[in-house]
């Protein structure tokens, strides 16, 4: 367990957990309080990874700056107001985000992408009846033909409109999954990390949604941590924790360990991939080095 061990096993669950009541986690003696994102309850699950390495990359890093308590914030509340409450930087100091339009500016961005680039291999919710039509799709005009669903606050959003699709936007997470029950459009993009837990913990309540068999989207999609101006000590010190864990391998162990069986159920490489550009991105992240990609 190394560094982790000072950890005790299981405390990125219990994360949600304590904070709910008030706690946190402890990062060896726990002095300086630093408050992440809260999920909404039903993507909680797809969080804990980014939570798991926040908490070692401090943890290696406590012997030069300190002693910290990880806890989350008090609500969950939209990307927009979040990115308010981190240039503030009293009820929110770090956050894994996909970059958006002045994010890069207004936040101190880390550019490690903690996912690798994952989040950007996207495939499609459909309904089940509607897989005939998608097999018949060669190009990507062919598939700008179906209308698809985004968050109207998703960096998602400027990328498929970008690229010519009819994108119909609803205003959060679980309206998303209503909307798409009711058909009002045919296709809705999720992440690799993303897709198959949904699948998973939603087919009860939306019995007809299916996962396209053969396509899907790829669009450099990078998650930063993104800190507030106000703890640029905070920032260099994430920084440097992640960078040790990239030289040493214990990254990649974590990735693979969190992300190893969805690249296997996604079986990219029998599904016909259409590649989109990302307007969201500045020119100053780490898109020509390989080696922190998937």
């Amino acid at each position: 367990m190394g560094h982790l061990s000072r950890i005790r096993s299981g405390t990125i669950f219990g994360l949600y957990l304590l904070a709910s009541i008030g706690g946190g986690i402890g990062v060896s003696g726990a002095q300086e309080t630093i408050i992440t994102y809260r999920p909404p309850p039903e993507a909680a699950e797809n969080h804990v990874y980014p939570q798991r390495l926040l908490a070692e990359a401090l943890n290696r890093t406590a012997d030069r700056y300190g002693d910290v308590r990880i806890t989350q914030a008090f609500a969950t509340v939209s990307r927009d107001r979040s990115k308010v409450l981190l240039e503030e930087g009293r009820y929110l100091h770090v956050m894994a985000e996909v970059p958006r339009p002045n994010w890069e500016t207004d936040l101190i961005p880390i550019y490690i992408p903690l996912r690798k680039g994952l989040q950007g291999y996207r495939l499609f919710f459909i309904n089940r009846e509607l897989q005939p039509l998608m097999d018949k799709v060669e190009t990507l005009d062919d598939l700008r033909r179906f209308s698809t669903g985004s968050g109207a606050q998703w960096s998602t959003t400027l990328i498929l409109e970008n690229a010519g699709f009819d994108v119909v936007t609803g205003h959060d997470y679980e309206t998303m999954f209503d909307m798409f029950s009711l058909r009002r459009f045919q296709t809705f993009s999720r992440g690799i990390n993303e897709i198959f837990f949904e699948l998973d913990t939603m087919s009860d309540k939306y019995p007809d949604m299916y996962i396209e068999t053969g396509l899907a989207l790829h669009v450099p999609l990078p998650v930063y941590f993104f800190v507030t101006p106000t703890k640029p000590k905070l920032a260099e010190r994430i920084e440097l924790g992640l960078r040790e864990m990239i030289a040493d391998g214990s990254f990649d162990k974590l990735f693979m360990e969190y992300h190893g069986d969805l690249i296997r159920r996604a079986n990219l490489a029998n599904r016909k991939i259409f590649r989109l550009e990302n307007p969201n991105l500045s020119n100053r992240g780490p898109l020509e080095n390989p080696d922190l990609w998937y």
